[in-house]
């Protein structure tokens, strides 16, 4: 019995070796190599992401040498795929592989093909910030998917819409995407529990960013688990570190220093550089909740240039914020005022008002810090609305709490305590030990001024 084509330059030692046996083997490069070859750089990407890139690089040889323009938008998927989802964070020049392929399968009027091509593109014009973009992609793709019973492509996709709308902080919407996503799991059959656990995985953050804590962990947790069946390392090492920046909200965070140590030295042994950084800001968070500030300062100064890199510009202002917060536990107001006002103008132009007004919070703290206190309390009152209609309780109560200081500070007791009544209920509702202390001893604080 021969051994398939596929299987014979799969097993040959390197690249080199590779491409000389196609060479030699031109007249038999047909639609079964193309797709196997796509098949093994995809299983590649979630343990092995060089491995995926040089399979990839393989299959467009390949290509080259058949001439076939349907084996070159295989390639160039194969391709996108690992600079998008295997932590390489190279979202630009996935998106221009995306755009080839689609083009390439278009004007052969293969749609469904052309379809497939928009679930990466989604994901990556999420991560640059072209929310509209990816939304028109996913509206296009989604009913050409449905019509013709592409579910495994239909759930990516949904997912990837559902990713979108949650970097925007449409944590509502996301998580709708989500449950839909796990409804059209059903459709899948068996071998498919890979997609539940993503579901899973990418439902528990959006949990956490409305405050369901322990439907988020219990999401998490499960995702975990099944990551961990499947042997899909850098996912399981994903969903550690979304499960250390849960205990981090919860205030556990020597649980979620571990938790995030051991995600980073999994990326980094694979070469994935943008989890690696990913984790470093999410660690930068609990070094600046323990004080550690001139290491916040460092990381996330250094964190900045490396986002910017990747155009990501949401994680540059994230790293702003955390390094604003250093500055304000040094009492550098002007230069966490400064970085604040930079951080905000990112999010402005990203369009994204949850992460617009998560800097302005930050500014009310600055402005309380100096003294300035009608400025803070006009701030935070403005923050905590928005945070109300976009329905984020956690973030409303820690933006009440920040007005409430600054109505106590100008005497305003009775104001004070209607704005810490919604933020300890928040607190206690949601095992939130830091907020509950806060608003306890500046309940105390008003006990004693007003006698």
């Amino acid at each position: 019995m021969s051994i398939p084509l596929s299987e014979q330059v799969l097993q040959l030692p390197n690249l080199q070796a590779q491409r000389a046996f196609l060479r030699e083997h031109v007249s038999q490069l047909d639609d079964q190599l193309a797709h196997t070859l796509k098949a093994h750089a995809d299983r590649l990407r979630h343990s092995h992401a060089q491995g995926a890139l040089d399979t990839a690089a393989l299959l467009l040889y390949a290509a080259e040498l058949s001439g076939d323009p349907r084996h070159r938008a295989l390639g160039l998927l194969a391709e996108a795929n690992v600079r998008t989802l295997a932590g390489l964070g190279e979202y630009q020049r996935a998106v221009e592989l995306y755009d080839e392929a689609a083009e390439l399968y278009g004007a052969r009027s293969l749609r469904v093909e052309q379809a497939r091509t928009q679930i990466g593109r989604v994901f990556a014009l999420a991560f640059l910030g072209r929310y509209a973009e990816a939304e028109e992609a996913g509206r296009w793709a989604a009913p050409v998917l449905e019509e013709h019973g592409e579910w495994h492509s239909l759930v990516g996709l949904t997912m990837n819409l559902a990713v979108a709308y949650g970097r925007q902080r449409e944590d509502a919407k996301a998580l709708a995407q989500f449950d839909r996503a796990r409804e059209l799991h059903g459709r899948l059959g068996p071998g498919a529990e890979s997609f539940l656990a993503w579901v899973e995985h990418n439902r528990a953050i959006v949990l956490r960013n409305l405050g369901r804590f322990d439907a988020s962990i219990q999401a998490g947790r499960a995702s975990w688990e099944m990551l961990e069946r499947l042997g899909q390392q850098a996912e399981t090492a994903q969903a550690r570190e979304e499960l250390a920046f849960t205990y981090l909200s919860l205030g556990r965070y020597n649980e979620a220093l571990a938790l995030l140590d051991q995600a980073q030295e999994i990326f980094a042994s694979d070469g994935r550089h943008a989890d690696v950084i990913r984790v470093e800001l999410i660690a930068s968070c609990c070094l600046l909740e323990l004080g550690r500030y001139h290491e916040v300062l460092e990381t996330c100064r250094r964190l900045q240039g490396t986002f910017a890199e990747q155009g990501t510009r949401r994680e540059v202002g994230e790293a702003m914020l955390n390094q604003a917060g250093a500055h304000l536990g040094l009492c550098h107001y002007d230069r966490a005022l400064a970085v604040l006002a930079r951080a905000r103008q990112l999010f402005v132009e990203e369009g994204n008002q949850v992460w617009v007004a998560a800097a302005d919070l930050e500014r009310a703290g600055v402005l309380y810090q100096q003294g300035r206190l009608p400025e803070s309390l006009a701030a935070a009152q403005v923050c905590a609305d928005a945070f109300r209609v976009c329905d984020l309780p956690v973030h409303e109560a820690e933006a009440n709490l920040v007005a409430a200081r600054a109505a106590a500070g100008l005497g305003r007791h009775d104001e004070a305590r209607r704005r810490m009544a919604g933020a300890l209920a928040a607190g206690e509702a949601q095992d939130l030990p830091a907020l509950v202390y806060q608003c306890r001893h500046l309940l105390g604080n008003c006990a004693r001024e007003q006698g």
